[in-house]
């Protein structure tokens, strides 16, 4: 007897569509309170925002500065760099940045929808920096 189940394969990411990555993606990570260790927060580490300005992908970087002062973990700054020539293929945006005077070269390769990992351009993940889109 044929099983009337239709199996579909898991079909690859393959290409988004522009309109898909534009938004606010943010690197969270959880950082224990080092006077009360229980009391673990989330602090935003990297802020990337992608717009698109008539048909030209723009967008920024942000480092978000923190301190454990006290121990308690707070952001008390942020730096915020403009990107440089980003370009969109339907699986990453290459971009650069220039961070006091360095032209540094990244990538924002794109896992999921709404979920991404930068890197270098030597292939390295930087720091464990995983991007998620805000909603």
């Amino acid at each position: 007897m044929a099983s009337s189940l239709a199996f579909q394969a898991t079909k690859p990411l393959g290409e988004l569509s522009l309109e898909t990555i534009l938004g606010t993606w943010k690197d969270t990570v959880k950082v224990a309170d080092t006077v009360k260790v229980a009391d673990v927060q989330d602090l935003t580490r990297g802020t990337i925002v992608l717009r698109k300005e008539g048909e030209k992908l723009t967008g920024i970087a942000v480092e978000h500065l923190w301190s454990q002062d006290s121990g308690r973990p707070k952001v008390v700054g942020k730096n915020e760099v403009p990107m440089i020539d980003p370009t969109f293929n339907g699986k990453k945006v290459s971009f650069r940045i220039n961070q006091g005077g360095e032209i540094i070269e990244l990538e924002m390769k794109f896992k999921a929808p709404d979920e991404a990992e930068v890197s270098d351009l030597k292939g390295e993940v930087i720091a464990n920096a995983k991007f998620v889109k805000e909603k």
